[in-house]
């Protein structure tokens, strides 16, 4: 008995200090972006000049013809620290007819953000920031780890996420937008224009208790859920497990009572700190 509490007195012990510095990010897999595109051929791509460095540029495309043009436009300005990532982008497509055609005008445009990390230490990862523009913008905010889904949404407005992340997994956080615009001359001249844009302020910070499985600073009936399919798997070796395993409270590779009597008393308090 005297052994078993020694040792999970142990492994809070560690869980708490691990939690005392933010997670150092390496980055990795830089799949940035900026497309604008037109209906008759005007296509341009950028991606950052220098892999994982500043990435600020601007993507136009053009298309003109007795009946009408077509402009595709996108930008994005972003930035990759050690302890988090900032990114602006936007779309704007427009087109016009001039004069009788049975041609569709049309044109789009693409702003991604998207790059891979590692982080050095277990922490958490907080993802804030919006998605504007017209109704018909395609947005999505993503983080992965390896193959398994995090977050996931493809709704307009304000975000505000957070999820633990763990030292030498590999995430992937994804978040653009892209948008369309087009016309087809009906017995007068026709213009159509959109837009598209979002912000990100991503940063990491310590963990805030044991037993806060999602990151959202209490422990109550989500974080449950969490620990249930966690235990029933029991080996964080499983491929199945959550990727970093963060049911295993005492960093043994098992999701079992042990862990069970760190989570329980948290769960009781329900509030971090």
């Amino acid at each position: 008995m005297a052994k078993t509490c020694a040792r999970m007195c142990a492994s809070l012990l560690a869980f708490a200090a691990s939690g005392m510095a933010c997670a150092g990010l390496t980055y990795s897999n830089d799949q940035r972006f900026v497309r604008a595109q037109t209906s008759f051929g005007g296509n341009q791509i950028k991606q950052p000049p220098v892999a994982l460095g500043v990435f600020s540029e601007t993507a136009v495309a053009n298309s003109v013809l007795p009946s009408g043009s077509c402009h595709g436009e996108a930008t994005q300005t972003s930035s990759l620290g050690v302890s988090g990532m900032t990114a602006s982008g936007n779309a704007s497509p427009s087109v016009n007819t001039t004069e009788s055609s049975g041609l569709i005008f049309g044109a789009t445009g693409a702003s991604v953000f998207r790059v891979s990390f590692t982080p050095d230490s277990d922490g958490i990862m907080d993802l804030q920031g919006s998605f504007t523009g017209s109704a018909a913008g395609e947005f999505v905010l993503l983080l992965k780890a390896g193959e398994a889904t995090l977050v996931s949404s493809t709704t307009g407005g304000a975000f505000d996420v957070s999820s633990l992340i763990f030292a030498g997994v590999t995430y992937t956080v994804e978040v653009s937008a892209r948008v369309s615009a087009f016309a087809f001359y009906l017995a007068a001249p026709v213009s159509s224009s959109a837009n598209a844009g979002f912000t990100l302020n991503a940063g990491t910070r310590a963990a805030t208790c044991p037993g806060d499985l999602n990151a959202d600073g209490f422990v109550d009936d989500a974080d449950f859920s969490i620990f249930a399919a966690a235990y029933n798997l029991l080996d964080c070796a499983d491929p199945a497990m959550v990727p970093g395993c963060p049911a295993d409270l005492n960093n043994d590779g098992l999701v079992d009572d042990a862990d069970f009597t760190v989570f329980a008393p948290a769960y009781d308090a329900l509030l971090c700190g």
